[in-house]
């Protein structure tokens, strides 16, 4: 090998290890995000299905949204972060304790889609999350699109 080719070499050889160096880095981000975004999850349920508004409205973007597709009718209802708020306060949503499973959750810079279902004693939500993360670096869902089948 002449002095050309070892050099050439060394180059080739640096390229590959800071690539991969970068592509761990950005493995190890978005494990943690996927991290982040299941506790959050789990945070966000649990306080649905305690009814605790406080804590859903410290997670919940301020343009969050429902969006319940043939949930007792045809068309698609939307109901705002204010709206499903107060139904949490006033009792009329929530309050069944249930168990989530995180089917998939895909990540790319500052948002994620996430499946999840989750089993309470009176239904089964499958549902469709959208998150964003804030100008704090902070994961907030934005949109909440479940499909609900009650158990018999």
């Amino acid at each position: 090998m002449n002095k050309f080719q070892v050099i050439g070499l060394a180059f080739a050889l640096g390229g590959l290890l800071a690539f991969h160096s970068a592509a761990n880095a950005q493995t190890k981000k978005q494990t943690n995000d996927m991290e982040q975004i299941q506790s959050l999850i789990n945070t966000i349920v649990g306080a649905a299905d305690s009814r605790n508004a406080i804590i859903l409205d410290k997670h919940l973007h301020p343009e969050f949204r429902v969006v319940a597709n043939r949930f007792g009718g045809n068309d698609a209802k939307v109901l705002p972060k204010k709206v499903y708020l107060d139904l949490i306060k006033a009792g009329k949503i929530g309050g069944d304790p249930r168990r989530v499973t995180i089917e998939h959750i895909d990540v790319k810079d500052h948002i994620a889609v996430v499946k999840a279902t989750l089993t309470g004693s009176k239904a089964v939500f499958t549902s469709f999350y959208q998150f964003v993360k804030n100008a704090q670096n902070e994961w907030q869902l934005i949109n909440d699109m479940p499909l609900i089948t009650a158990k018999n």
